[in-house]
């Protein structure tokens, strides 16, 4: 019997072979939507959280005054720049090295009583070597003389003349008379003469009569911040009663140990937080103890 279907109608088959080679054909075009494919990094420089490196740890910071012989268990290094200064000038044997600091704290003293002879370890300089010590230190307290003119002195009173003084006591009376006031570092054998000899008796100067005043408030050395040293350092034989260090110290590390030290609100210890891979821990770990001008430190790193 003879086909009825239309002559060059497609067959089934025909159709549906056409219509998947369409969809074939759509699948297999670029994107142009702008949406980038989820399994491509859309930022080349963006870290990828499985392999970034974790954030450093942390350590507490901790310098504490050293409670019993500071000197007992090895090296101390000197942390304060002038004082370390002061060592190697006397070391160099010119002369006794002298010096006035301010510092942060009342009633500062450098804490070498009782040392009488040191080890001294200079990595960066010349002063290597074991010393006999001869140390003045404490607090930079002045004595304040004021001379307030007077026609007749008291009959009972000595009048000393400012030309036959030594030239050192001749300086301070010229300072009160042209000054108001002369301020005599306690230490100074000056301070003692004007302490024993010249208070409540009198002084020519210039052809005027002075009458010696100590001025109220004076020589109140628990207020005071600054330090004074007088150092004297000889070569010598035998064994050391401490060992000072006088390394090169990283200023980031001084950033945070001068803080610590200007903390005096705990006597127990001055804490910071600091990194495990910083300069600064590496330093604590590298250091023992730490002579300052109030007493000698131990740093400590401990877990917060």
């Amino acid at each position: 019997m003879p086909s009825l279907s239309p002559p060059n109608t497609p067959t089934r088959r025909a159709v549906l072979g056409a219509v998947s080679a369409l969809l074939a054909g759509c699948s297999s075009r670029p994107d142009t939507s702008g949406t980038v494919p989820s399994d491509q990094p859309t930022d080349s420089s963006a870290p990828d959280r499985r392999t970034a490196s974790p954030t450093p740890s942390e350590r507490t910071l901790t310098l504490g005054p050293v409670r019993g012989d500071p000197f007992a268990s090895g090296p101390v290094t000197v942390y304060r720049r002038p004082f370390a200064d002061a060592i190697r000038h006397a070391a160099a044997g010119d002369a006794p090295a002298r010096g006035v600091v301010e510092t942060p704290i009342q009633a500062p003293e450098i804490p070498l009583g009782g040392v009488d002879r040191v080890a001294v370890e200079d990595p960066v300089g010349d002063a290597g070597g074991t010393y006999a010590l001869a140390l003045d230190s404490g607090a930079h307290v002045t004595v304040k003389l004021d001379l307030t003119e007077v026609n007749d002195p008291s009959p009972t009173a000595t009048v000393y003349d400012a030309a036959d003084l030594p030239k050192a006591r001749r300086d301070a009376v010229a300072e009160a008379v042209g000054d108001g006031r002369a301020e005599v570092p306690i230490q100074r054998p000056t301070a003692q003469w004007i302490l024993d000899e010249l208070l409540g008796n009198a002084v020519r100067y210039e052809n005027a009569t002075y009458r010696a005043v100590r001025h109220t408030g004076t020589d109140n050395g628990f207020f005071e911040t600054k330090v004074y040293w007088v150092l004297e350092l000889d070569p010598a034989e035998g064994d050391p009663e401490a060992t000072l260090r006088l390394p090169d110290i990283d200023s980031r590390v001084r950033s945070v140990v001068d803080s610590l030290l200007a903390n005096q609100r705990s006597a127990d210890g001055r804490s910071a937080t600091v990194t495990t891979e910083g300069p600064v821990a590496a330093f604590a770990r590298e250091t023992d103890r730490l002579l300052g001008y109030d007493a000698v430190f131990e740093p400590t790193l401990s877990t917060p």
